[in-house]
């Protein structure tokens, strides 16, 4: 019974944590936007937790059907597995100096992360809050 109720929670926690990487890796490209060669780094979170939820419904993420708990999935089987993944964008260049840094890009995905994490921070303070009016029963 317990389970169900910190599911929520740890499904934030988990995409506030992914949030997090994908701050601190727009920081590190913003700081090296003049580092020669330097190639901009990318974080992904959200394939994973989309897959979990694919799961839980049944399904796994390249359509395979899991109606039993022991077959096997592909990706995280709960949501603490969930780690951001980080990867280098090194295909491109925008530069002659091999830098690919776009300062444009960077600004906007910056500016959509901390919506994003505002947002989740606003829902596990609604949790939280929710549980303590649960507990102390007002």
């Amino acid at each position: 019974m317990l389970e169900g109720l910190f599911q929520g929670p740890e499904f934030l926690n988990s995409a506030l944590d992914g949030l997090t990487a994908r701050n601190d890796a727009i920081a590190d490209n913003l700081a090296n936007v003049d580092t020669p060669n330097y190639k901009a780094k990318r974080v992904d979170f959200e394939s994973q937790l989309q897959g979990l939820l694919q799961r839980s419904k049944g399904a796994d993420p390249v359509g395979l059907v899991v109606d039993q708990p022991r077959q096997f999935t592909l990706g995280p089987n709960s949501v603490g597995d969930i780690k951001p993944v980080e990867w280098t964008a090194s295909g491109t260049s925008m530069r002659n100096d091999g830098n690919n840094v776009d300062i444009d890009y960077e600004m906007t995905l910056l500016a959509q992360t901390e919506i994003s994490y505002n947002a989740v921070a606003d829902l596990e303070k609604r949790d939280f809050t929710r549980m303590k009016s649960v507990i102390s029963g007002t």
